[in-house]
């Protein structure tokens, strides 16, 4: 029986030299990376409801995963937050989803 020879497998590197190949490798790892942890940022907000009217505006009930919950609600421009009050103005143009994600981190 005769066996035969296959050829090597080529690596197929687009003009890459191997240098270039292993810093394209850092960048994805380093991209990847990143969006693990803006994923991972946004992880502490378990869910954003509806909670009624406060102060004749809608409120909202900010649940954490970490069992924590919080209403919110915005009125004349500010974010408030029930039974803290007035969170700051540095707030103020914030979105409802910043206001959660500060609050559950």
């Amino acid at each position: 029986m005769k066996l035969l020879a296959l050829p090597k497998p080529i690596m197929i590197t687009m003009g890459l030299t191997e240098n270039n190949m292993i810093n394209k490798n850092i960048l994805l790892a380093v991209t990847l990376g990143t969006l693990l942890a803006a994923t991972s940022a946004n992880a502490g907000v378990s869910s954003i409801r509806s909670n009624g009217n406060i102060s004749g505006v809608a409120s909202y009930l900010v649940q954490c995963s970490s069992g924590s919950d919080y209403v919110i609600y915005k009125k004349n421009g500010t974010w408030y937050r029930g039974g803290s009050g007035h969170m700051g103005n540095k707030y103020d143009s914030w979105s409802k989803s910043d206001v959660a994600n500060y609050l559950c981190s």
